[in-house]
């Protein structure tokens, strides 16, 4: 009996721990502007391109959800700076000055 009850409780507090190491709540907020063809807002106002395919090809990968942010480059500049958004794809550093 003492044994059954030690499994139940082992089984109870390492279980949770186990699901959470399985499935982490991953949510990359990516912004988008327009960038055509890479990346760019569609005719149905979702997010497009070859940068985003190959970001939903990563999120699927690693189990990550994608939440896109829509806004012009100067917007999204200020948010990836500040934090607000994760992920700026389809900007290259170069040596002129934004």
């Amino acid at each position: 009996m003492k044994k059954t009850i030690l499994i139940i409780l082992i089984v109870i507090l390492v279980l949770p721990c186990t699901v959470l190491a399985i499935s982490p709540d991953k949510v990359l907020r990516v912004g988008v502007y327009n960038d055509r063809p890479t990346l760019f807002i569609d005719e149905n106002n979702k997010a497009a391109g070859l940068s985003i395919d190959v970001l939903e090809d990563f999120a699927n990968k690693y189990n990550y959800e994608l939440e896109y942010v829509h806004g012009p480059l100067s917007e999204q500049l200020k948010r990836i700076e500040s934090g607000d958004i994760d992920v700026l794809p389809d900007l290259f550093y170069t040596n002129r000055t934004i």
